[in-house]
Order: C-alpha cells, then structure tokens, then sequence
C-alpha cells in the first residue's frame, strides 16, 4: 500500500515552482501569512478549512489533478473526491478540456483588508448549508459589500464548475440581466419579451448547473426575484443591499456588513497598502486619528489613503488637520472619480422629500446618538412620525440604533453620514433654525430632569453639543442656560 503524501512537501513543491513568497501568497488569497508558513514548515499537517486551500491552488495556478493531490495530501480525501466527480472531462493527459465556464464577476480590489469572519460566515451558508444557499450582504453605502461579494466571487470560484454570474440591479434591469446571464452558456432568450417567460427559462437554465449568482446592489424586490435561481440545486445566490426591508429576502441568511472594527486596527492596514508601512507605523496615531474621524468607513478610508499616497505635499498631520477644520468635510473624501458624498447621494436620492428633509435635519446632532424625542423637536413633527421616519432610514442603513438604557431606543448616524446631512441642511438655509430647536430642547429637558441623574448621563453629550451652539449664536447667559449643563463629575457617558 504506498504511502500518502506529505502535505508540507507537497505544498513545497508547488510553491517553489510559482516563484511566490509566503508573504505574495498571503495578499493574493488573504491567508495570514503565519499560517501559510506554518503549512510549509510542516507544524500544522492538516488545515483546519479545505477552502483555504483551495484559493491558495487558484493563486499557485494549480490545474485541477494537482488540486486533487493537494487536498488528498492535506487530509480532506472527501472533498478531493467531490472535486474529482464534479469535475468536466478530462483528456489523456488529466488536463481540463472543456471550454471555461463563465465568470462575469468584477475585478476584486487589490487592497482588500479585514472581513476575515464574514468571508468564513458566507462560505459556509453557500456551500454547507443544505436547506439555503441564499445569503443577503446589508449594511451602508461605502462600508464595502461590493467589495466584500467581489472577493467571495474569487474564493468561491473553484467550487462553482459552471460559473459566476454577475449583475448590479442598480444600473441594470431585470431584462437586461436575464439575456446576460443566457448569454453568458450560449442562449438566446430575446424571443421571450415578457418578464415572467424570460425568468422561467433561464431558472430553467441553471436547474442543473452548479452556478454562484451575484446579484448586486438590489433596492427593489420586484427587480430581485426575477433572477433567483431554483430553490433547490447547486446554484448558490449572494445579494448585497443596503435595505433591511426586502420581502424577497425574507428567510434568507443575512449578515451585517459594518465599518471596520475599530479594536483591530484595520484601517491602519488598509492605510499600509497604499502608504509605506513604515510611514504608518511612525505616525500610527495619526492615521488612527484619521481613521476615527472616517468612522473607519472602507470606501473613506480607501479614498484618504490615495490622496495621501498619490498626490504632493500632502502629510498625514495635514490631512488630518483638514479633515478637522473644514466646513465642508465630504470635499476632502473625492479621489478621481470615488467620492464618499456621491455614494451618500445615491442613498439620499431614494428618499421621498419629507423623508430627505428629516434625515437632513437630524444631521445637527453630529454622529452623537439621540433620543426619537429630540429628533421629532429637531425635525418639527410629531413623535409617531419622528418614529416612523428613523425606522424608515434605519431600513434603508441610513442611521444606526445605538445602545440605550433598558425601556429606551437611541439612533444615532454614521459620522460622515452626519456630516453629509448637515451640510444638505445648510445647503437648504434650515441649519440654523434646527440648532435653535435642539438647544431649546435640551434647555427644556434639563429643567424637567435636573433632579434624574441617569437621564442627564444618557445626554451629556448632546446638552454639551447645545451649550456649545450658545456660544456660537451668542446665547450663553441666556435663558440659565449655564446652569443646564452643570453636570454630575464624571457624567459623560463615553468617559
């Protein structure tokens, strides 16, 4: 009986003869690289994933018998035969001869950072979950589902045989997709001029086919389910919006997708793959400063990375500076043609005018959290359509709950979304009239609750941001305004 392979010799071999190092290897698939290392020196003989694996063969360009001996080497002799049953025919020689299967995705971006448990999330609900190979991306413009559903289209490609489907809903419609995807394995379905005909012959196109289908930046379900696939099948489905109310979605696995987490220094990385890691190193408060100041919002932090790595005299002291000081904070965020406001706007273009002025107004609470209560005295409505409103723009990842007391629900806005809707308030000549109204609010609130210590914690921040307008319009004095934000030491709820 001949004995298995080493998997470390193996993988060895293979790595020699692409000339990569451990660390190209780790940025081409996003392996950490002490784990590739650990692979090749032979301390850890058996993964923990198979798909690692598999992204790691697809960078060292491994035909698909070498794919085959590499996992049987490591230890997932099923999954090798999986591969090999699924596999298209082979010639003589074992090589692959069927024509490439489709592959429609997007370039993936080459300074993708972070993401590492919503990769391992997605990975399982697309190819282990037996019951829904359906998973939904949300989260806000700018925080990186493209992104983060581009990276998934290469990872996943070796387990989809007959191809990646690519469509954004956003700029295509429904139509257009279906001929696409057709298209895409050699038919024509141009004849079939009614939606409803169009959509049931390709689903019955991929009834057979093992097909991951990407369907991106879907606002509308009537525009969604047209192109879902079977329900049952190899045919696997990753949409990405930033609506948490799609019908079409209900039942399906939906993940999060926020800004970076702020206690793992992601952004700093992100930083580091356009700017000379060393550079951000030297002036790592700086960045974190910057980073802080973005939200750690992907698409800010990306777009701040570029300008200060491509263009003059600029210094990461500067940048920060600016980003500080200015009035109009979006207008450093613009990098040829990226630019935070205009992701925002395409968000903000959905609402319906009442809706528009709202958010707009609740933007003078600066990315501090806030109570329905004040932002109904903000918006001058009434506090039923202050609630309906936040839960609307909550739907649509234009504001965030925040944590709250027990019995209480606090929204707050992502900083540079706050800062968007602040400078559409200016722009509109109503800022001033809403910062009256939120320093009359607070004013109102702490002569009602002077004696509730707790109640005055939960808004130090906000009654702060109000004595600080007083002194803007020249108010402070006025009105005892100086004793309403005589807090309780130690008060602040962020301390």
């Amino acid at each position: 009986m001949s004995h298995s392979p080493d998997f470390a010799d193996v993988l060895q071999q293979f790595v020699t003869r692409s000339s990569y190092s451990a660390g190209q290897l780790a940025r081409l698939t996003g392996i950490p690289k002490p784990t590739i290392l650990s692979w090749l020196d032979g301390r850890v003989k058996h993964p923990r994933s198979y798909s690692d694996l598999l992204h790691l063969a697809e960078s060292l360009h491994l035909e698909l018998p070498e794919v085959i001996y590499l996992l049987a080497a490591a230890g997932f002799p099923e999954a090798a035969e999986r591969l090999k049953e699924s596999a298209p025919s082979y010639s003589p020689n074992g090589l692959k001869t069927a024509a490439a299967a489709p592959f429609q995705a997007i370039p993936a971006l080459p300074y993708f950072v972070g993401r590492q448990g919503l990769i391992k999330q997605i990975e399982e609900i697309l190819l282990m979950d037996p019951n829904s190979r359906t998973c939904c991306l949300q989260g806000m413009a700018g925080v990186g589902k493209t992104a983060l559903a581009a990276q998934m289209a290469y990872r996943l490609r070796p387990h989809f045989t007959d191809g990646v489907l690519w469509a954004n809903l956003h700029r295509s419609d429904p139509m257009t997709v279906l001929s696409a995807f057709a298209r895409a394995y050699g038919e024509d379905v141009n004849l079939y001029h009614d939606l409803e005909s169009r959509s049931q012959m390709v689903r019955q196109l991929l009834a057979d086919k093992r097909v991951l289908v990407i369907l991106d930046d879907v606002w509308h379900s009537q525009d969604l389910t047209p192109l879902l696939p079977p329900s049952t099948g190899e045919t696997a489905v990753l949409i990405t919006t930033q609506r948490q109310d799609l019908f079409a979605t209900a039942g399906m696995h939906r993940l999060a997708v926020l800004p970076f987490n702020t206690t793992e220094q992601v952004a700093l990385r992100l930083f580091g793959h356009f700017l000379d890691e060393q550079i951000v190193a030297t002036h790592e408060q700086t960045f974190a400063q910057i980073a802080d100041l973005l939200g750690h919002l992907p698409l800010a932090v990306a777009i701040a990375a570029s300008r200060l790595a491509y263009e003059p005299s600029w210094s990461p002291y500067e940048f920060l500076e600016r980003l500080h000081y200015t009035q109009q904070q979006l207008a450093q965020l613009v990098f040829e043609d990226h630019s935070v406001q205009i992701s925002f706007s395409a968000s903000y273009a959905m609402l319906d005018e009442p809706l528009q002025r709202f958010f707009a107004l609740i933007g003078v609470f600066g990315g501090r959290d806030f109570t329905p209560e004040a932002a109904a005295a903000v918006a001058q409505t009434s506090l039923q359509q202050a609630e309906d409103c936040l839960r609307k723009l909550y739907s649509l990842s234009l504001c965030q709950l925040a944590s709250s007391p027990p019995g209480q629900t606090r929204y707050r806005l992502h900083p540079l979304l706050s800062a968007y809707a602040e400078e559409t308030a200016a722009a509109r000549d109503y800022l001033s009239q809403a910062h009256m109204r939120l320093i009359n609010f607070y004013l109102e609130y702490h002569e009602k609750h002077h004696d509730d210590k707790s109640l005055l914690t939960a808004e130090t921040d906000n009654i702060q941001a109000a004595l600080q307008l007083t002194q803007k319009y020249g108010l402070a004095g006025t009105n005892g305004w100086e004793t309403a934000v005589s807090l309780p030491p130690g008060s602040n709820k962020n301390a």
